[in-house]
């Protein structure tokens, strides 16, 4: 062991281990790891902490992100359900219909299945340019070997930033990858 801010090859450089909050320990591998002992109990300041949860939205099949672009100050928030559907929840709650529905673009998903629409983000500048993005599994594209499960999909829309709904009209695919697998397909887009 060592003194916090001593040569890590053990030697205290000469000057004595005062004050030694952090201990610093040096494996033969070479990797190193730091150990407060002088930790502060935060459990006093979290006496009388109440802790609740309000349901703003309910009905989706399978939600996996919400996105809440920063051109809207919070006002706007995107549910992403699984099989397809974006969905707009605003001042006025959610919405009936969807925000962008791609269910047609996207593989059947049922029961526990890691696949369909993962991933959304608006580009900075959405409000001024109407760019959003998405993430999905798409069904298996011509030329993909017939074992594989589908094709990852990263495709950009320009939207009315406005409108609480609008159509994948505009779609524009940026990557495309074959999977073979159904499972650990991860979609968080972000900027």
């Amino acid at each position: 062991a060592g003194c916090a801010g001593a040569p890590i090859d053990g030697s205290d450089g000469g000057g004595g281990c005062g004050g030694n909050d952090t201990t610093t320990t040096v494996p033969p591998d070479g990797t190193t790891t730091t150990d407060s002992q002088d930790r502060p109990d935060d459990s006093d300041s979290l006496s009388g902490l109440e802790v609740g949860y309000e349901t703003l939205a309910g009905g989706f099949t399978s939600p996996v992100d919400v996105a809440i672009p920063e051109a809207f100050d919070g006002t706007k928030r995107f549910v992403v359900d699984q099989p397809g559907r974006i969905w707009l929840h605003d001042e006025s709650g959610l919405r009936s219909n969807p925000y962008l529905d791609i269910t047609d673009r996207v593989v059947d998903v049922g029961g526990y299945d890691e696949r369909g629409l993962l991933g959304l983000a608006f580009h900075p500048e959405f409000r001024d340019n109407g760019r959003l993005y998405l993430r999905y599994s798409a069904p298996s594209r011509s030329g993909t070997p017939s074992n594989y499960s589908h094709t990852f999909v990263l495709s950009e829309l320009t939207v009315d930033p406005e409108a609480t709904t609008v159509s994948a009209d505009s779609e524009r695919t940026l990557l495309e990858v074959p999977e073979p697998q159904s499972n650990h397909n991860a979609g968080a887009i972000v900027f």
